[in-house]
This record gives structure tokens, sequence and C-alpha cells, in this order.
């Protein structure tokens, strides 16, 4: 390893040192796992004190970027998160790593987000997101209302509101939600900036570091990310076809102390399953017996594909114990940044003062335009006509995975919502799996990051909600043929499969 030393610089050596590994490191020059010289062989290859070296080597570790252990010397742990420098700069990178709270590592990997910055492609088919299809949007509907807003509410509209929500979004709420048997005023009611802050502002609100709480499994990604920022514990409980094993949560209960019970119990994210209505009973009660908060996440209820809506959790609570979110993300479109939380005064204040801090308050102008959808009906008859579509997306995805006839390939037919949850054939991988479709222009999700303690590496999330027939029926294709290929090579190479177990059944 060269290290140039300057004598007569006023920088100490040892800082000079650092200085040079950490731009090496930087560069790529040292990359993840390389192994420092040892302290005394670098002292004397540059002529210096071995306790030079030793602080040098200090300062690194100090900034989070080699690590020492005994009998193997100091490796590199990270690369530091920027650019390329310049080898001849005076200025080393300034070191981050080391500042981070370690709380952010408690987040699950890149891969979510990676996919989901390939949306914009147009040459990929993404299985990956569950975004509405943009030929739904009711762009015509929403540019005359935007331009009553500007033209009668543009002080409103474009000034700061209160925390809570503008009222007459509140109330138009409030009346929408009426219509699906759950009884709130204004005073219940927090607005928010998607339901992604609801679940941060809950889990703020009411999470302590160790707390554990009651999820299902698998379940939301940015649940548990929220959750997990909150430096929670998790209690998972299995899900079916049914939804969650309210019998398995019992058992729990019996042996385990929660702060809530989290769940989706319509159109479950990732799954796809719908809790049954006995089940659903027997969570209000299990609730009431054992005095704990249900949490309930009702992005997709509006995505119900049966003559009837099943009816929420919220509307079944008689005791005030179902806190209840929702958004509008599904029903018209992701970039208005609206959800809500829906319970008790008090608690809804002290979410208030949560969110007066994360952003004082959502957007004033997204507010009056969803409260303008709200009013009329004109909401209820966009869904309407969206449901038809989706459940024919849905079927067009599930006549091209019977027709491809994967053996060992098995799913469930969702009634609602906007996913496909699947097992892949054992011993086959997700992560390995999306490896191969990726370069071929197919992405999904691999089932893993939605298992809050670990598992589901044998499961797939597959949306269906963006593409068109030829591209759903195209990529599924892609898709089966890759499995078919590594059953085929897996085989060929004397994988035993009985020795492998499967996960979970779907």
């Amino acid at each position: 390893m060269i290290i140039n030393l300057e004598r007569n610089d006023r920088t100490p050596i040892y800082m000079q040192i650092r200085n040079q590994i950490m731009i090496k490191i930087s560069n790529g020059n040292l990359p993840s796992g390389s192994r420092l010289p040892s302290e005394r062989s670098l002292a004397l290859e540059l002529g210096v004190n071995r306790s030079t070296i030793v602080r040098a080597y200090e300062e690194l570790a100090a900034d989070g970027l080699v690590e020492a252990h005994v009998g193997r010397g100091t490796r590199v742990c990270t690369s530091l998160p920027s650019e390329p420098i310049n080898e001849h700069s005076d200025e080393p990178p300034f070191a981050w790593q080391h500042l981070l709270n370690r709380s952010s590592h408690r987040m699950q990997d890149g891969t979510l987000a990676g996919i989901l910055g390939m949306l914009s492609s147009d040459n990929l088919i993404s299985f990956a997101s569950g975004v509405p299809d943009p030929e739904t949007y009711p762009l015509e509907e929403c540019r005359l209302l935007c331009e009553q807003v500007l033209n009668t509410e543009w002080k409103s509209a474009l000034d700061y509101s209160e925390t809570n929500g503008m009222p007459v979004f509140r109330q138009a709420l409030c009346s929408f939600l009426k219509d699906e048997g759950c009884s709130y005023s204004p005073e219940n009611i927090l607005v928010c900036s998607g339901s992604q802050q609801c679940l941060d502002i809950l889990a703020r609100t009411l999470i302590e570091p160790g707390d554990s709480v009651i999820v299902e499994e698998p379940t939301y990604i940015g649940a548990l990310n929220a959750f997990r920022l909150s430096r929670a514990r998790f209690l998972p409980i299995p899900v079916d076809r049914e939804g969650m094993r309210t019998d398995i949560l019992e058992q729990i209960l019996k042996r385990q102390q929660a702060k809530f019970i989290y769940t989706m119990p319509t159109a479950q994210n990732p799954a796809a399953c719908t809790l049954n209505p006995e089940r659903r009973l027997h969570l209000i009660k299990l609730a009431r017996q054992y005095h704990l908060p249900i949490v309930e996440d009702d992005a997709y209820g509006c995505l119900h594909y049966g003559p009837e809506p099943v009816p929420s959790l919220a509307s079944l609570d008689r005791s005030g114990q179902v806190v209840y979110l929702g958004s509008a993300s599904k029903m018209i479109f992701p970039g208005l940044r609206i959800g809500w939380i829906a319970g008790p005064e008090q608690l809804i204040k002290a979410c208030a003062l949560i969110k007066q801090v994360t952003d004082l308050h959502t957007s004033s102008f997204s507010q009056l335009l969803m409260a303008k959808l709200f009013q009329k009906k004109r909401l209820r008859d966009h869904l309407d006509g969206i449901r038809p579509l989706y459940k024919k997306k849905r079927d067009i995805m599930l006549n091209a995975l019977t027709r491809c006839a994967v053996p060992g390939l098995k799913w469930h037919v969702p009634d609602g919502g906007l996913y496909i949850w699947a097992e892949l054939p054992s011993p086959v991988k997700a992560a390995d799996l999306l490896a191969r479709t990726r370069r071929k222009g197919v992405v999904f999700m691999p089932g893993a990051p939605f298992f809050p303690n670990g598992g589901g590496e044998q499961f797939v999330r597959l949306a269906f909600s963006r593409h068109s027939h030829t591209e759903i029926t195209r990529g599924i294709g892609i898709i089966c043929a890759e499995i078919e290929l590594m059953l085929a090579e897996l085989v060929e190479h004397n994988i035993d499969y009985s020795s492998i177990s499967n996960l979970h059944l779907v």
C-alpha cells in the first residue's frame, strides 16, 4: 500500500496516513473486506513509530471504515457513500458513517427502493409495485376540480392549514366513512401525507424501544420499517388464505405482552388474503380480552372484487380499540399524498403533536381537491369503474400462470387488491430468480423483505395493476420460463429436493 508522507506538512503524520487510506477506501482501491497491513509492518515501511499507525487505524475505526479483530488484523468494513475523490485532493472526504443513528441500520435493504426506481423505464415490465394504472387516473375530472379550487378557494389552497387537516376535508371524509359503517367526527381524524406517514406517526406515538408489536407474517414492508425505526420487536402471526391465524394469535397472547396489533385484514399486502368474518370477530374479541389496540391498515379495502364489500374492523368495533388507517393512493393516484388516521380523540391529539414536528400539515391543495372528489359520490363512481378493470388484469395474470403450468408453483385467487402472492417450487429462491428475469426486462418483489424476522426466500409478490394484457402475459411467461430453467439446472446438478422443506404454504 503506497502512502506518501509530507514530513514538513503541518498535518500530523497519523492524519496523513488516515486521510490517504480513507481516499483509497472511497475510490474503491481498498474494497470491503480488504485487509490492511499490520501496524508493525506499515510502521517499518513508512519509517514511523508503531503508535502512529495505531492512532491512524483508530481514527479510521471511529469513522466506521475499518474494524479490528484479534488474530485477523484490521479490515475494511465499508466504503464511503460518496463519489470517487481525486487522489491528490488536499481535503479528505467527510466521514458520515459513524454519525448515523443506529436505528437507520434497522431498515430493510435497498431492494424495494431499487425496484421502485425502475418504474419509469419504458423497457421494463415491473410487477414490483402496486401502483394504480395511470390509464385509470380521472384526469379530466381532476383538471376541472383543480380549476375550481384555484378560482374559488385559492387562498386556502396555497396557504398553511391546520395540522389535523382542513375542516372541509375531514368533514367530507367522515361522511364517506359513515357510508362504510364507521362513525367518526372531524376531531377523530388526523390527515397525513400518505399512509406511510400514518404508520410513522403512529409508531413514534405508541412504541417505546423494546416494545413488542404483533404483525402478520408476511406483512407490509413500510409498516415493518416504521416500527423498526422506533426499535420495536415483532411477534409475527402467520396468514393463510383466510387471513391472520387468530387461533395462533390467541396462543401467543397467553404468553406474550404486546403494544398493539397491526393488520391489513382486507386484500392484505403482500399475501393478497382477506380475513374471513369469523376471524374478524375473533380478532376483535381477543383485542378486548387482552386490552390491545388494533391498527387496521385498510389501504386496499376499496378494491374488493366480490359482490359486497367486506366490513372493516373499525365498523365492527364498539369499544374504540380500532385505529383506522386509510389512503387515497389506491383510490385516485399516489401523487396526492393523502392518508388519514381515524381513532379516539386522545390518540389523535398525541399523533398531531408528532405530525406538527414532522411537516406542520398535509398539502392544503391536495386536501381541497380530495374533498371535492368525496362530494357528490364522484369518488364512489370512480371506484365502481376501476374495480372491474383491475379484476380483469388479475384474471389475465392468473390465466397466464395457469397456462405456464410450472410444477410446484403455487398461488391462490385474491378477491381484492393489486397482487398475486406465489410460492416458488423448492428449492428455487426468489432473489436468484429476480437476478435472471431482470436481465430479460422483468422484475417483481421477492418475498423475504415482507417477513419480519427472516424467511420468505421462496415467495414472490406479483403486481398486476400497471401493465397491459400483452405485457402481463409476456412478463409471466418470462418468469415461468426462468423457473423451469432453474429447476432443470438444479436437477442436472443432482440437488436433493426432499432435503429442502417449504417455508410456508400459501
